[in-house]
């Protein structure tokens, strides 16, 4: 076979490049999702999203000042839905590696 058609060569540890597969587990998923890198993304994903739907659903009693009609643990719920699901695909992106 020549070399044009061999993987390319990569360090992840996975069978599909030829590697033998790494001897060591992946992180738990608890350490992944505590990393200051997955926690920013997470954050930055939430405050987008978590505002455009906060906007969408409650807007209009927002702009009219009716603060008391707006359920405050909606308006969480909203944050914390979007930040709860970019943490998961984030660690499972990085503990099922790149060839999954």
């Amino acid at each position: 076979m020549s070399d044009a058609l061999q993987p390319p060569a990569c360090s992840c540890g996975c069978t599909c490049c030829g590697e033998p597969v790494a001897a060591s587990p992946p992180p738990g998923w608890w350490a992944v999702a505590l990393r200051p890198a997955i926690r920013r993304r997470a954050r930055a994903t939430s405050l987008l999203v978590g505002t455009l739907l906060v906007l969408i659903n409650s807007g209009d009693k927002l702009l009219l000042g009716q603060w008391q009609q707006v359920d405050l643990w909606r308006v969480v719920l909203t944050y914390l839905v979007p930040y709860a699901v970019a943490t998961a695909a984030a660690v499972g992106a990085i503990r099922n590696g790149p060839c999954d």
